[in-house]
């Protein structure tokens, strides 16, 4: 592993100067407001979530700039580039440099990696996401990606109590409004939590700390607080994760795109109701009504 001054040769970047000790990132900051409460108007104070531009650098070229909460930088970098199928794993970054002054970090690919920027020129796109989030967007067709097929063996209220135990995991989310968290868990324990203003940052982040910890992310579900779009399916097919799970919505695109590529879509994940909108045979609740949903036949 390179040393950050051997980091930065190897860019021709500076690195940011330690100061010794490693600050805990603001997630949320306190702001003056008026609030007008049954219509009453007082000066009051409110909870905001931070938020910061990230630019991104691959071998000294700039790739985009992003808007994402303070935090596990590091793993939201590597987490998009391996989820949006820019890199084919960790092994092919050679270093990273985060410059926390300039809100920027350089990546050096390994010379038997080569980055084509022909195909982010031609697919990336801005995503339905928050905070300008991007993506590579293809159709399914294209995107040359293998159904998947590991099982996932949970029950409604196994999957209902995970829901519950996730949405507490974040005072942020709660109290700003705001933040999003995400989570991969294997069926019993949520393995890795993060969060961020972005519903892919938040995402990115999991998957970035999953690398690095080396968890097997195609043994895990996914687990998201807001809606789930074609896009984010997409990342979880490149993934290979076999379930998706959200306490919100999802979109026309997203079940057609989980339908195809073997993923257990559920969406509406509460006390009493959960939504499956694609292969429910992954929930024993809910396997025996696997052929009377059916496949997506809509253009």
């Amino acid at each position: 592993m390179l040393t950050r001054d051997r980091m930065t040769r190897a860019t021709g970047r500076p690195s940011t100067p330690s100061s010794g000790t490693r600050q805990s990132p603001v997630f949320a900051v306190v702001r003056p407001i008026v609030a007008v409460r049954k219509g009453v108007a007082a000066v009051g104070t409110d909870l905001v979530a931070t938020e910061q531009p990230l630019t991104l650098f691959i071998n000294d070229r700039e790739l985009f700039t992003i808007l994402c909460s303070p935090g596990h930088i590091e793993e939201l970098v590597l987490g998009h580039l391996f989820s949006e199928g820019l890199v084919g794993s960790a092994a092919a970054i050679a270093n990273m440099v985060h410059d926390t002054a300039r809100g920027q970090v350089f990546v050096r690919l390994r010379d038997d990696s080569p980055f084509d920027w022909e195909a982010f020129s031609r697919c990336r796109t801005i995503s339905s996401g928050c905070a300008r989030g991007m993506t590579l967007h293809r159709r399914w067709e294209e995107a040359g990606i293998a159904p998947v097929t590991a099982p996932f063996d949970i029950k409604f209220a196994g999957l209902v109590d995970l829901m519950s135990r996730f949405l507490q995991m974040s005072e942020h989310h709660h109290e700003t409004g705001c933040i999003h968290i995400a989570a991969l868990t294997d069926g019993e324990t949520l393995r890795v939590f993060r969060e961020d203003i972005g519903r892919h940052n938040a995402i990115d982040k999991v998957v970035g700390a999953a690398l690095a910890q080396r968890i097997p992310i195609g043994q895990c579900a996914l687990m998201v607080s807001g809606r789930i779009s074609s896009e984010m399916i997409l990342k979880g097919a490149r993934l290979g994760v076999p379930l998706v799970a959200t306490r919100a919505a999802v979109t026309d695109m997203a079940v057609r795109i989980a339908t195809l590529a073997g993923i257990t879509l559920a969406g509406f994940v509460r006390a009493q109701r959960i939504n499956i909108y694609a292969h429910p045979w992954r929930i024993a609740d809910a396997a025996e009504c696997e052929d009377d949903l059916g496949e997506d036949d809509s253009d």
